[in-house]
């Protein structure tokens, strides 16, 4: 599943004395990283400069932080597997584009790079703290996951009823969008959501006290309404498939969990009708378009899909420079519009036009070494917390990774943040390691 690497100091210190060692540095890198992210996106989703900026010295602090403790304990656990590795192969693609000058955006490259450092520095860190985590971890993260996705799902309602097309009930964005919460495309909201409700499904799964079963599934049932009140079709489809997920493993293990299920289901059931009786007639025209494929939002991305693949038959070796999509676009544009394009609303296709063959195949080798890992965590039998937690970790990234084929999640700062965070604990197997003489 991944390799782990553990470099220790002359005269390591045993187990117990290295963890006390490490003093409060260990938890402070923690709680900087799940703070950064429960931040991110609250600014419209970090797209800002100042916001993709704070999640850079978030993690930067964490990994400072995480650096500390480690030198303390005389011992630096690292957990990583081919999709690190394949990631530092696109951060050095693109300084190679830049220092080259085989870019055709040589500021939006610049910028590209310093948030594809930030989100890989932030996987291993999260690879890392996962990896030594003690018990109470997943148990932690799985209700930190719950009451965010509670608030920030009960906030964005509330303001789409009471202030349709404003952030925070008193921010219109210049350029118009289709609001939701803090995020400026509901899209993006979705994409976030996509990420929660299996941290939360999964949490839900393993309570025994009915108190909290009860605002667990409650907490699924309106970011599940929330997905489908902010009209995004994809992510609709995204969330349903999920729980579709959870419900095949329920159904395929030896012990019967026909509660479970009925959980699952229940909490499906229930967001939907909530949604359906608070969602106007417009909102609900637009989403009964999800089926049909003559509909235009499926023309335009699929337009834009073909378009950017036009730009990598073109530029097939290099492409034109990772971040420099919105540059080379109008060269290739085949249908007219007034609006500046500056994604493909798909992720995988802007990736190839923007890094060629190259990237490409390091795009393979990533989705092929976290599907492996997922494929691992859903088959098994008897999980524990930690198995818990990698499996709703795993679910939440091939959710995000479905929608990324009809849009760009993955270039709105705070869910690309959230997506590194949920890969890192995906790809790691929990080990409690061992500082080496």
């Amino acid at each position: 599943m991944s390799a782990s690497l553990t470099y220790a100091y002359e005269g390591a210190l045993p187990v117990r004395a290295a963890v006390e060692r490490g003093g409060r540095w260990l938890p402070a890198s923690r709680v900087v990283l799940v703070v950064t992210l429960l931040l991110a996106p609250l600014p419209f989703g970090a797209v800002l400069p100042a916001g993709w900026a704070s999640i850079t010295l978030g993690t930067c602090a964490a990994f400072l932080c995480w650096v500390i403790a480690s030198t303390r304990r005389r011992a630096l656990g690292l957990s990583f597997s081919a999709a690190h590795l394949a990631g530092l192969g696109a951060w050095l693609l693109a300084a190679g584009q830049l220092l080259v000058h085989a870019t055709g955006d040589a500021v939006g490259t610049r910028e590209s790079l310093i948030k594809l450092a930030s989100y890989l520095l932030l996987m291993l860190l999260a690879s890392a703290m996962f990896a030594e985590s003690g018990d109470q971890w997943p148990e932690r993260l799985g209700w930190m996951a719950t009451f965010y996705g509670f608030g920030l799902s009960l906030l964005s309602i509330v303001q789409f009823l009471s202030s349709p097309g404003k952030i925070y009930w008193l921010i219109s964005p210049r350029f118009g969008g289709q609001v939701f919460g803090p995020y400026v495309n509901h899209n993006h909201y979705a994409g976030l959501m996509e990420m929660l409700f299996p941290l939360v499904i999964v949490h839900l799964l393993q309570q025994r006290r009915g108190q909290a079963r009860w605002f667990l599934g409650f907490s699924a049932m309106l970011i599940f309404a929330s997905v489908a009140l902010c009209g995004s079709r994809s992510g609709l489809l995204v969330l349903v498939s999920e729980a579709g997920v959870v419900v095949a493993i329920l159904l395929s293990w030896t012990r019967r969990r026909s509660v479970a299920v009925m959980a699952v289901v229940l909490t499906i059931a229930l967001g939907s009708g909530m949604a359906m009786w608070l969602l106007p007639d417009g909102a609900r025209n637009h989403l009964q378009g999800a089926i049909n494929p003559r509909d235009a939002g499926f023309r335009e991305r699929r337009a834009l899909a073909m378009d950017a693949l036009r730009i990598f038959r073109a530029n097939p070796a290099l492409g034109v420079g990772l971040g420099s999509f919105e540059t080379a676009y109008p060269r290739y544009e085949s249908f007219p519009t007034d609006y500046t394009i500056d994604h493909a609303h798909n992720d995988y296709a802007e990736f190839l036009a923007e890094t060629g063959i190259a990237g490409g195949l390091l795009l393979l080798v990533g989705l092929s070494s976290f599907l492996r890992c997922a494929w691992q965590n859903l088959r098994i039998q008897a999980p524990s917390p930690h198995d818990w937690l990698r499996l709703g970790a795993s679910i939440a990234c091939g959710g995000l990774l479905l929608h990324s084929f009809s849009d760009f999640n993955l270039h709105i700062p705070a869910n690309a943040a959230w997506f590194a965070f949920c890969a890192g604990i995906a790809m790691t197997t929990h080990t409690v390691p061992r500082p080496v003489r």
